[in-house]
Parts: structure tokens; C-alpha cells; sequence
């Protein structure tokens, strides 16, 4: 939100889809393009709409296969979303998809800057994966983990990294450990 609301500047008729939009800062990003006094569109997506309570704004979809015409978004943020995906191309192509030449996608991740190539836990049967990624991932839902090489497997889809964090003297309590991944596409 601080990136969003101290460094991002939207323009007339900014498109904004939010992958698995966090309550709060749902919320708050609405309040922020409200105050811009001009057209704005932020849609929310899930593909577990059912499975939260989300305000009516907030539809069904897959990051895989997303229902928008292309190059329609200007912002698209997916906050530990592509941790869980297994085909990380396909969301990654569809998303690239759907956002504008020179597009923002900022996509945190659980990352292990330690950790020199990306894992992916292996494709077993439903409960002994998610026992799997338990143990290697730290939560039975992740199939990635994220290493160094996460520039390199973004950049397969032509997406180019930024990191961002706050000047030193911010008041923000922001963990230092891992920066704001910001990718224009």
C-alpha cells in the first residue's frame, strides 16, 4: 500500500485487477483510487470466491485462464498468489496477457534469497504433496518456492524485476528481509 500510495501515480481510466484481494488492503487501494477524482476500475478475482467472504466486486476466476479481453489492466497485484500455482508460464502468459504494455504486475512471494534455484515440490498424489510441501515449502498449500533464479523465471515471460523499499528513515514497518517485487511488463 505504501508503494502504491506514495510512489504510484494512476492516470484517467486506470484498470486494476487484485488476484485473492486482501481485505484490508482491498479496501484501502479502493479508498485511494476514489480519491483521484477520475474513472477508475478495480476488479477483484478468486478462484475461491466461495470459500471467502468477499464483497460483491470480487469474482470466481483462475489466474490461469483469466476472463478479460487482453492488454485491458494497467496494475495487476497477485500478494502470495503464484506460490500456489503449478503451471507458474501459464499465470505468468496470461497475466502478460491482460496487462498493458508497460504494465505493473507486483507479485510478492515467499522467496529464499538462500536458495539458488526455485523448487517445486514434485507431482505426487494430492495428500502426499501437500505433506511434502509442508516440510519443504512451510505450508501445505505452497507448490513453489521461490530462489534466486525467480528474475530468470519471470523474465521467461518478459517481465522485467524492480524491488522497492521505503527510504531508510520511513516510519513504515516493512520487513527489510524481503523487498517489494514490482515487474513491468
Amino acid at each position: 500500500y505504501a508503494y502504491l500510495q506514495d510512489v504510484w501515480k494512476p492516470v484517467p481510466s486506470t484498470r486494476v485487477l487484485h488476484i485473492a484481494p486482501e481485505r484490508q488492503l482491498s479496501l484501502a487501494i479502493r479508498k485511494l483510487l476514489e480519491g483521484q477524482h477520475h474513472q477508475t476500475e478495480y476488479l477483484g478475482l478468486d478462484k475461491r470466491s466461495g470459500l471467502y467472504r468477499y464483497p460483491a466486486w470480487v469474482q470466481k476466476g483462475d489466474i490461469t485462464n483469466l476472463p478479460f479481453p487482453p492488454q485491458h489492466f494497467d496494475l495487476l497485484i497477485a500478494n502470495h498468489v503464484l506460490e500456489h500455482i503449478r503451471d507458474l508460464d501459464l499465470a505468468l502468459a496470461e497475466i502478460k496477457r491482460v496487462l498493458k504494455p508497460g504494465g505493473l504486475l507486483i507479485a510478492q512471494v515467499p522467496w529464499a534469497k538462500e536458495l539458488t534455484i526455485s523448487s517445486l515440490s514434485p507431482a505426487l498424489p494430492l495428500l502426499k504433496r501437500a505433506l511434502w510441501q509442508r516440510k519443504h515449502h512451510g505450508q501445505w498449500d505452497h507448490a513453489w518456492l521461490f530462489g534466486q533464479d525467480l528474475t530468470r523465471l519471470m523474465a521467461k515471460q518478459n517481465f522485467s524485476p524492480q524491488f522497492w523499499q521505503p527510504e531508510a528513515d520511513s516510519q513504515l514497518f516493512i520487513n527489510a528481509l524481503e523487498p517489494l517485487m514490482l515487474y513491468k511488463s
